[in-house]
């Protein structure tokens, strides 16, 4: 399968990066294509040198999404939806995972604050009305993720 992660330069991206590519084609999404092809060059030699086989790629956000069968969004609510914006066109058959949680840090603690539809999935839902968006992963630990030998 091929997998676009968006955000993919991120904490979490790179752990699901690190754990789906011994499996699947990744593509790293992120404005900054240079900083997406070093993420990406960084994550296969990780895994290459402990062992594992894998094809992770650094692209734009733009181009990881129009290569991939399923596209995970893997970035700050505000930054999502801007995002979304600028991916509508080119997002179609794919499933959007997205991870995307409204919180907001303030005064050094986190604080929910979901949008009128609910939560970020319903919210991204109504934006991207022909895709088929899941929500999940909320609660992951990227350390974790970014251990396939120890966690498998």
């Amino acid at each position: 399968m091929k997998i676009a992660i968006l955000g993919g330069t991120g904490r979490v991206g790179e752990g699901l990066a690190t754990r789906w590519a011994t499996r699947h084609n990744i593509y790293i999404g992120s404005r900054d294509v240079e900083k997406a092809k070093n993420a990406a060059c960084g994550y296969s030699c990780r895994l290459t040198d402990q062992g594992f086989e894998c094809q992770i790629d650094g692209t734009s956000n733009k181009e990881a999404v129009e290569k991939a069968d399923v596209a995970v969004l893997s970035v700050p609510f505000e930054a999502a939806l801007d995002l979304i914006e600028c991916l509508r066109p080119v997002l179609k058959n794919q499933i959007l995972i997205s991870l995307v949680v409204p919180m907001k840090k303030e005064n050094g603690s986190f604080e929910y604050t979901p949008p009128e539809e609910g939560c970020a999935a319903l919210r991204i839902q109504h934006l991207l009305p022909g895709v088929k968006v899941v929500s999940a992963y909320h609660n992951l630990s990227y350390r974790k993720l970014c251990n396939p030998d120890k966690y498998g």
